[in-house]
Formats: C-alpha cells, structure tokens, sequence
C-alpha cells in the first residue's frame, strides 16, 4: 500500500488519463472500492456523471458470477435543511444570501440519474443518510467548523458585518445554549454487479 498524490480531478479527468492512472499507480490492477468521503466538494456538479462512469468502468474490479464486486461510496453533506442550527441551514442562509451560491451537489438526485445511466445497468445504486452533531467548549474552535462549512468549496470573502453577524448567531442560537451544530449527511453507494430484483430493490 502507498500513497499516490494528485488532483483526482485531473488524474480520472478523462477516459486515456484514468487508463493511464490505472496504468501507473495501480500496476494496472482494479480496485474492490473507491471512497469520495466529502472530496466531491471540490469537483464541479456537471463532472460527476463523467467521473462516476470513469470510475465505474476503468477502476472497479470485475469478475463473473452472482454478488456486487467493486463498490464506489461517497458522502456529503444534504444540501438543504429546515433545522436552523444544520449545516445545510447556515450555508444556504449565509452563504446563499451573500454570494448568491446555491448548493446543487445533491447525493439523493444524483443517484437518480446514475439509475437511468446504460453505463450502470448493472449497478445495484443505493442512497442511505445520517446525522452527526458536534460541539465542543471552546467557541473558537466551535467556530472553526463553521467557518470550514460555510467557505466550501471555494473561500468565500465575508466582510467584517457579515462575520460579526454569522459569528454572533452562532454564539446566541447554537453554542451558548449548548445546542450541538448538526450535519445530515448523504452516503451513495454503487455496488457495480449484483444488481437485486426491482421487488427486493423496493422491499
């Protein structure tokens, strides 16, 4: 085992440079599974598909007979919330009223499309969520998690009012009730093969 360094954007950015990735890093071998644990943050909405199909057909191993043999997992934060003290909430709330951003990286519809995609007849395509809290004594440090949600995926530049303001509404609503800044995560998975019977897919 060894570790590669690169921009998985440029490294799997077409079908001759994943080729040549496998080729080079892997020693041309498959892999049984591929995590994008909140990378997807950093690769636009529109090359998803593309990265996906990539991935699915050039790097996931392969093998005959019955069961899912390689697995993609990716996980990322809902992008929408009505629970005001969510990640979801304060990054559509902030972010979205002062740079006009709006969140389209959604796990949920993403999965839909994968299921109308030929490239994954064969996949078994499945959406699961959690939720994880977090909280800690330290405002600073409270805080710090808040300012690495709400300046993803590029460095948004809030202005002395608008820092005074997140930092205060955190301060009044969340932390010093002791109430735990929570997050709604959304995991994908693509089990390439094995694909269950629609009745056993809807159980």
């Amino acid at each position: 085992m060894r570790l590669v360094r690169g921009d998985y954007g440029k490294l799997l950015g077409s079908d001759a440079a994943t080729l040549r990735f496998r080729k080079r890093a892997l020693g041309g071998r498959r892999v049984t599974l591929v995590t994008l644990h909140h990378s997807l943050y950093y690769a636009p909405r529109s090359a998803w598909p593309g990265l996906f199909r990539r991935i699915y057909q050039h790097l996931l191993a392969t093998r005959p007979g019955p069961g899912p043999t390689a697995t993609i997992h990716a996980v990322l934060m809902s992008p929408r919330s009505d629970d005001r003290a969510s990640t979801s909430w304060l990054y559509e709330s902030f972010a979205g009223r002062y740079f006009g951003v709006v969140n389209d990286q959604d796990l949920r519809a993403f999965a839909g499309e994968l299921r109308r995609d030929p490239t994954f007849a064969d996949a078994q395509v499945e959406v699961r969520s959690t939720v994880v809290d977090f909280f800690v004594d330290d405002f600073a440090l409270f805080m710090a998690v808040v300012w690495m949600i709400l300046l993803y995926p590029n460095v948004h530049r809030y202005g002395p009012e608008q820092r005074i303001e997140i930092t205060e509404y955190v301060y009044r609503e969340l932390w010093s009730r002791g109430r735990p800044l929570v997050q709604r995560q959304d995991h994908l998975i693509v089990y390439r093969g094995g694909k269950r019977s629609r009745a056993k897919a809807h159980a």
